[in-house]
């Protein structure tokens, strides 16, 4: 028997909204469509959202929801460009954080990150699979799990969205390559130099294969590069979300 089932997630992060929330999100794709409510209110911690789910028991309805409420993050923390983390604890981590300033969130941002989540589920995948990677390196404290995670979405994207050309049959590296030039233009308006791609790719396959990474120099090297990495990431994603929804 389906059910109905309330599930609660606290959204962790330097985020709020005004007043309480409360409206319906289409899910599916099918002639017969679902919807969830969504209800959403501050806390101190950020925010509180409850979402309906559909299933015969609670664990399914809570990965469900997880699920739902995940891909919805990924998009949403991508285009605020802040961490966001989703939380089942029941208060145990939440309770202990505070955030000082918090961005003010309309329904609106929501429900946009909602659509576009759905849409990319099915006609973008690899977009939405980058945005998981970002978000999650936005999560972590770790310099290391931060930099491949970055590294993952550039390399999603490049080998996803790219012009084929002869140079493009062989290697990630030329289809991140020709990917910038379709989506940045020329190299005069990369926001990089064109010897970009190959260091980052390089310090990727010296950490990938345990050539670096086991020294104080090597940390501090790597977080040195954070900066630069997490702000191209951004800027690719944003470029073929950009691309993307006027086409869509």
């Amino acid at each position: 028997m389906i059910r109905t089932w309330k599930i609660n997630f606290e959204f962790i992060g330097p985020i709020s909204v005004k007043s309480p929330l409360s409206f319906k999100q289409e899910k599916g794709f099918s002639l017969q469509q679902f919807y969830s409510d969504i209800k959403i209110s501050s806390a101190i911690y950020g925010i509180n959202v409850t979402v309906t789910a559909y299933a015969d028991n609670i664990r399914d309805a809570e990965i469900a929801a997880h699920v739902f409420l995940g891909r919805m993050r990924d998009v949403l923390s991508t285009i605020i460009d802040l961490p966001i983390q989703i939380n089942r604890n029941e208060g145990i981590l939440s309770l202990k954080t505070r955030f000082k300033s918090k961005i003010l969130l309309e329904k609106e941002d929501f429900i946009s990150a909602f659509n576009k989540a759905r849409i990319y589920e099915i006609h973008e995948p690899k977009l939405l699979q980058a945005m998981g990677w970002y978000s999650k390196a936005k999560l972590s404290t770790n310099p290391y799990d931060q930099f491949f995670s970055y590294w993952n979405a550039i390399e999603i994207l490049g080998v996803a969205y790219h012009t084929k050309t002869e140079r493009t049959k062989s290697g990630s590296v030329n289809k991140i390559y020709q990917s910038f030039l379709d989506y940045f233009g020329n190299q005069d308006h990369w926001p990089v130099q064109d010897t970009w791609i190959n260091k980052f790719y390089g310090l990727r396959n010296s950490l990938y294969h345990g050539g670096t990474g086991t020294t104080l120099e090597d940390i501090i090297k790597i977080s040195s590069e954070i900066h630069s990495i997490s702000s191209i990431s951004s800027k690719y994603i944003q470029q073929i979300m950009h691309k993307i929804d006027i086409n869509i």
